[in-house]
This record gives structure tokens, sequence and C-alpha cells, in this order.
């Protein structure tokens, strides 16, 4: 689990509307959790997306309110307890509660 969340970030390769729209089992693009209308991407729910602002709390204290890519990877791997984290923002977050497999295929790819 813990190799799957962080590959999910790193990559985009997620519960992400962008991925999912791109493999065809989102219709759209667009974030489900936020009216921002903006597209869902792990940067999207690390950085803005406001259904997460709680969630995120712990994880702007360690990297000192930069969330970019980077000082996200460089608090997770500079201590337990910015791993731990990290965790604990992937899990109570929206890409965590869903498997892109478990995503319904559109009906015109799954007849």
């Amino acid at each position: 689990m813990l190799a799957h969340s962080l590959t999910q970030v790193l990559t985009g390769h997620g519960c992400f509307g962008r991925y999912l729209c791109r493999l065809g089992r989102e219709a759209t693009p667009g974030c489900h959790h936020c009216d921002m209308g903006d597209e869902d991407t792990a940067l999207h729910t690390l950085q803005e997306c406001p259904a997460w602002t709680e969630q995120r709390r712990e994880l702007v204290a360690l990297t000192g309110f930069d969330t970019s890519l980077p000082a996200v990877v460089r608090t997770m791997v500079g201590s337990s307890t910015g791993w731990d984290a990290f965790i604990m923002f992937y899990r109570t977050s929206g890409p965590a509660r869903c498997n892109p497999r478990s995503v319904p295929l559109p009906w015109y790819i799954a007849s």
C-alpha cells in the first residue's frame, strides 16, 4: 500500500480525474470533490483542493507551507514524521478512497 500510494502521487496514475478520463473511466477530468473547476490531478489534491484542507494541515506544517512535489518528497524521505504525515494525508484524501480498477468503464467500452 505504501509504495502504491507514493507511486500514485508521483506519477499521477491513480484515482485522479485527469488520469481516469484518459483511461476512459471518467467522462471529464474535473475534480469531484470541489467546485473550483480544476482538473483533478495529484498536484490539485496535494496543493489546491479545498476538500482536503484539513487533511493537508499537518503535511503543510512539516513542509514549511511548500506543497510542491519536491518539497513533499523531501519531507517524506527526511523523517519518519514527514513520511507518516504524507501517508495520513494520502489515506484520508480522495485518491486513497478509490481503486482505478473499481471505477466502472463507460457503457460504450464495457459493452
